[in-house]
């Protein structure tokens, strides 16, 4: 059969051998080594794209939890700063407060500055510090509290004798002289009332409890004056002074003032402290019946005592808070006084007390100690014959009892026989002896082993206990005193043998 006679045969075959040889030329590069030579790819393409989504709460933090596609903190939606919450159905945890109990009805936190009754100035807290704000105008800062710019800004006392700083920085003393601890270059002449101490103008911190007191004045240097035959004054020598020395070699923040030693915090926040050392209360590891010069730093077992935010020097013991609200004392203990559950020799290092939780201030009177704690409550320990414990009994005790007061306590101090302490709403409560009247009743009669309000007072900021004597320093700048008036250290121009009662202080 002839192939002319069918042609559309033979067009078929060429286009068909056509179409395979364009086909295998597109497909075949030549390239043998991509592995598509002489093959045709008949895969289809993808029809769907890959899943790209994200779980949007994949990286929830812990506290955390999904809601609406969104990572939240369930108190903070709740507007919870603590105690138990409800959002979105369920109930959650948010937790305590840093210092104060949580508000169950609201569930909000006091502030930190709050806690601690502060109007200004810092607040040490679980190794943090807190800005309380500063006063406004011309009110300064004492005791995280504003006071006026008239009268005084601290007061302490002493055996026999006060001290306060006034507004414009100087400093004035009254009482016992025979030492020279009245600082106005005139040993041995008692005054009634208010002389100025010699030389200092610029006075930020004030220290007094038996015969010798200190300050500090601007840019840390640390002036002492009056009894000296430990070397207290940390001038190197043992004499008295009437007037300001320096104690050479210290810079500090911050300075207090015991039996026969001193102690103050300098930089580190650490201790260093000078003059008798029988009892091991320079905490410098040693004891020595000789007058010690050197201004040692105060040890703990195996470290420094540091972060320190708070001292107190009794007659022969030390006691310190750090910034963590821990509290340390040391020295003399013949009485519990170091808090520590016996009445062993003390050690010669600082060491804590253990039956004591934070604490915010402390104070250490001649043979017994008192601490008020974060929240205001007032815990006390040592010789405790004349009810200077305030728990009930006139018994010692070498750990800390509660002392039950009306408000809670926001400054303390500790004398020879009483302790007096200042409650959130200004008021003065005392406690212990009263043979002086130093429990401002308006008598002399026996002891008190509660606290009892002191009369015709109000609106006070911190108050100084001495040997037989107190003072209250009022938010206006105003000072009142009452109790043994013996050497005039009532300040009311007077030497009579005691004042019962609050009484003011004449300029």
């Amino acid at each position: 059969m002839s192939s002319l006679r069918y042609p559309y045969v033979w067009l078929l075959v060429f286009f068909v051998a056509v179409g395979i040889g364009c086909a295998s030329a597109e497909l075949d590069d030549g390239d043998v080594d991509d592995g598509d030579a002489g093959h045709v790819d008949t895969t289809l393409p993808d029809t769907e794209p890959p899943d790209t989504s994200v779980d949007p709460c994949e990286d929830c933090a812990d506290h955390e939890i999904c809601f609406n596609d969104a990572c939240v903190d369930p108190c903070v939606e709740a507007g919870a700063e603590c105690g138990m919450a409800q959002f979105d159905g369920d109930q959650f945890d948010c937790g305590g407060c840093p210092a104060g109990a949580c508000d169950e009805e609201t569930n909000q936190c006091p502030d930190i500055c709050g806690a601690f009754y502060a109007e200004c100035g810092d607040i040490f807290w679980e190794s943090s510090v807190y800005d309380c704000g500063n006063c406004a105008g011309s009110r300064r800062c004492r005791s995280n509290r504003c006071t006026d710019d008239a009268g005084y800004v601290a007061v302490a006392a002493g055996r026999a004798h006060t001290c306060a700083v006034t507004q414009q920085g100087s400093v004035q003393c009254w009482g016992r002289n025979d030492y020279g601890q009245l600082g106005n270059a005139n040993l041995s002449q008692n005054s009634s009332s208010p002389v100025t101490v010699a030389h200092i103008g610029n006075a930020s911190s004030l220290a007094g409890l038996n015969h010798h007191a200190c300050v500090i004045r601007s840019g840390g240097d640390v002036s002492c004056w009056g009894h000296n035959s430990q070397g207290q004054l940390g001038d190197g020598t043992t004499e008295h002074s009437d007037v300001p020395v320096s104690a050479d070699g210290v810079a500090a923040f911050s300075v207090a003032t015991g039996g026969s030693h001193t102690c103050a915090i300098v930089d580190a926040e650490r201790l260093r402290c000078w003059g008798d050392n029988d009892f091991g209360q320079l905490g410098n590891g040693t004891t020595s019946s000789e007058p010690h010069h050197d201004k040692d730093f105060v040890l703990r077992p195996g470290d420094e005592l540091a972060s320190v935010v708070d001292l107190a020097l009794g007659t022969a013991h030390t006691c310190a808070v750090r910034r963590d609200n821990d509290a340390f004392c040391w020295g003399a203990n013949h009485s519990g006084q170091l808090g520590l559950g016996h009445t062993q020799d003390g050690p010669a290092t600082a060491e804590r007390i253990g039956d004591l939780g934070p604490v915010h201030t402390i104070s250490a009177g001649f043979n017994h100690s008192c601490a008020i704690a974060v929240g205001g409550d007032v815990y006390c320990w040592g010789r405790g014959d004349d009810g200077q414990l305030g728990d009930g009994e006139a018994t010692n005790s070498s750990r800390p009892v509660e002392v039950q007061l009306s408000a809670p306590a926001i400054a303390i101090s500790t004398g020879r026989f009483h302790s007096c302490a200042v409650t959130d709403g200004g008021d003065v409560f005392c406690w212990g002896a009263n043979s002086r009247g130093q429990m401002g009743q308006g008598t002399t009669v026996g002891h008190f082993e509660t606290p009892v309000p002191v009369p015709d007072l109000g609106d006070v900021v911190s108050v100084a206990v001495g040997g037989a004597h107190s003072c209250a320093l009022h938010r206006d700048g105003s000072l009142k005193c009452w109790g043994d008036n013996e050497y005039g250290q009532i300040g009311d121009g007077t030497d009579s043998n005691e004042r019962p009662s609050a009484t003011g202080v004449t300029p």
